[in-house]
């Protein structure tokens, strides 16, 4: 179908602008030394992410099966979306709040100078993380709403990484507002 299809590649897009362009960005726009400060925060981003991400591949079958048979699907939400949570939820305090033992293990020295930014960079990426599931049930129920806003706020993401860039904070707290919006909207 056009609209599942297109609603697909929207939905790729939003997660492909707030995992990778964000980087790109940063690398224009900051020093050689910030833009590797950020490259380190969003690999420890990203590793929430996977770990959240582990059970969404299971959403469009199991929907699309409910809903082809013409039952109710939402117990697929009810159970994906509490265990995305508690993965996502592990990731946060694994990289976010004890982030100052465990990055310095993970990334050595080169860890110290980005401790400061994972508590609020973790945050917003288990945000994005559990959105996703939203956006992948909803989008497997046919109920595009949900992947044009995530969309929507990639562009938001981009702008206002393009406007606002003068620092790593700046772009850290700009990623968090944007991935806490994506679960609140």
């Amino acid at each position: 179908p056009k609209k599942f299809f297109l609603g697909s590649i929207i939905s790729g897009l939003s997660s492909m602008t707030f995992l990778s362009l964000d980087v790109i960005l940063a690398k224009h726009f900051l020093t050689p030394e910030e833009a590797g400060k950020y490259a380190l925060i969003s690999l420890v981003g990203k590793m929430i992410y996977f770990l959240g991400s582990l059970l969404s591949q299971f959403i469009t079958p199991y929907v699309s099966r409910f809903e082809g048979a013409k039952k109710n699907s939402a117990g697929v939400l009810n159970i994906i979306l509490p265990l995305t949570g508690i993965l996502s939820f592990i990731g946060f305090v694994g990289t976010g709040i004890f982030g100052y033992v465990l990055i310095p293990i993970l990334f050595g020295d080169r860890a110290y100078p980005i401790l400061p930014y994972l508590v609020p960079f973790s945050y917003g990426l288990m945000c994005f993380t559990i959105s996703r599931v939203y956006v992948s049930y909803y989008l497997a129920k046919k109920v595009y709403t949900f992947p044009i806003i995530a969309f929507l706020l990639s562009v938001v993401l981009v702008f206002l990484l393009y406007r606002f860039n003068d620092s790593v904070y700046t772009i850290v707290m700009i990623m968090t507002i944007i991935g806490t919006a994506n679960l609140v909207f």
